[in-house]
């Protein structure tokens, strides 16, 4: 066996449920590990306050929302929905447009962020191409980016609301369950960084016969 696949699954093994933070070595956004620990500590913060109320049900704007409160929080700046030009189809002329999120002050650069929020259904076979998909929609949002003259990152991210049928939990294994979920997706090893925050007052959240019990936040540096 491999050093790197001996590494990985050491990686793996020390994933805890309740929350965590992952970056990938040499990716070039070191900066993100603190800003992703005050978003965890702003959902988990959002879920004890409202006494089980769950910010990932309330779709993109209300999460990218928590994100830009994580960085005010982390030292930074940010504003969202802003009008910057975006880049059009090949056949068309740059247009006005608006960006999810802009970050700045840690460092030279700037970081335009594009979102996508998604139910991911963690009972679905597919639910790996699901998360590839809405993965790939923000780096076609973040790629449309033009930046001004200062230095600045495209960066695209998925907010991934899990969900899964009530029956598909025996007893109490509704850790394990969730826990096999997260590590099939930092399996994929595709991304830039992996967050997440599944608060034991959320775990069991239930609608409409289903759970929903946290959310994972994953990202990409777009290539400029």
């Amino acid at each position: 066996m491999s050093h790197n696949i001996i590494e990985e699954q050491n990686s793996m093994e020390q994933v805890t449920i309740d929350k965590g933070v992952k970056i990938k070595e040499g990716c070039g956004l070191n900066h993100w590990e603190s800003l992703l620990e005050e978003w965890i500590f702003i959902f988990s913060k959002y879920c004890q306050t409202t006494n089980g109320d769950s910010p990932c049900l309330n779709r993109e704007r209300a999460n990218v929302g928590l994100l830009a409160s994580a960085a005010w929080r982390n030292g930074q700046v940010s504003l969202e929905e802003w009008p910057i030009p975006k880049k059009a189809d090949a056949s068309e002329e740059n247009k006005n447009g608006r960006n999810d999120l802009w970050i700045g002050g840690i460092g030279n650069f700037y970081d335009y962020v594009e979102a996508k929020w998604m139910y991911l259904c963690v009972d679905n076979d597919k639910f790996l191409n699901y998360v590839q998909s809405t993965m790939e929609e923000a780096r076609v949002e973040a790629d449309k980016i033009i930046g001004d003259d200062n230095p600045y990152r495209k960066i695209g991210i998925s907010f991934l609301c899990f969900c899964f049928p009530k029956e598909n939990i025996q007893g109490d294994n509704i850790n394990n369950y969730i826990l096999e979920k997260i590590n099939a997706i930092l399996a994929l090893n595709d991304y830039d960084f992996y967050a997440w925050c599944f608060p034991q007052i959320i775990r069991k959240k239930e609608d409409g016969g289903k759970y929903f019990p946290g959310v994972m936040l994953i990202g990409k540096q777009v290539e400029r």
